[in-house]
């Protein structure tokens, strides 16, 4: 008797198709970023720039640091990412140089669609109003309290401003403070630091830096403001 033979079919199971990784790694920045819906980076760029124009800088570019800083995007490679966005596909801004960018008429527009025409309008500023912009840009707590502390115009030392504020000079340190490195600068040498001139649209208070501790280079700098 002929043996008898099963041919027996396997089933092969097919893995999931995986879609591409250009399809989910793309980030679309006209999203909203948060579930309490925060702004897009798009519009972050635009507030940015509207504040400035607010503040009475209606002519020339506003440096692009200076818009990075103002809008909150830590990552230069996201901020220039989005901001060629903004000029090349959108036309809502325009580069006025290498370092400097501004709204267009079309980026004017979107501002009013989505913030209202008063977000545009220049008002009579003050540093606190200015400050306030700035500090909620600035992710880490810790940065925010070493503004607050330079709010006054004074340069200070590392030392001195960890004494103030109860903190270590240690790697976390040098952290917070150069989230601040877009609107500081170096005095005495290198040796404090201080909120740059732009960072008091309405006046540095040099009362207090004339009242700091016997730094000719500091008095020199306060007297020649002064005579201005």
């Amino acid at each position: 008797m002929a043996a008898t033979t099963h041919n027996k079919t396997k089933q092969v199971k097919r893995a999931p198709t995986k879609k591409s990784s250009s399809a989910t790694s793309g980030r679309n920045h006209n999203k909203k970023k948060s579930a309490g819906g925060g702004l897009t980076h798009n519009l972050k760029i635009l507030r940015a720039l509207a504040l400035q124009y607010a503040l009475g800088q209606t002519t020339g570019g506003v440096d692009k640091k200076r818009v990075q800083g103002m809008a909150g995007i830590v990552d230069k490679k996201v901020f220039d990412t989005v901001a060629g966005i903004l000029k090349n596909k959108k036309g809502w801004i325009q580069y006025d140089s290498k370092t400097t960018m501004s709204l267009t008429e079309a980026g004017r527009e979107e501002v009013e669609r989505h913030f209202g025409p008063d977000e545009l309008k220049v008002v009579t500023a003050s540093n606190d109003m200015y400050h306030d912009k700035i500090k909620e840009g600035l992710k880490s707590a810790k940065s925010r309290e070493i503004f607050d502390l330079l709010k006054d115009g004074k340069a200070y030392t590392k030392e001195e401003m960890a004494n103030a504020l109860g903190l270590e000079i240690n790697k976390s340190f040098g952290t917070y403070l150069s989230g601040l490195s877009r609107f500081t600068e170096k005095m005495a040498g290198g040796q404090k630091y201080r909120l740059s001139d732009d960072v008091f649209p309405c006046g540095r208070p040099t009362t207090r830096i004339m009242a700091d501790d016997n730094d000719d280079d500091l008095t020199d700098e306060v007297e020649e403001e002064q005579a201005l």
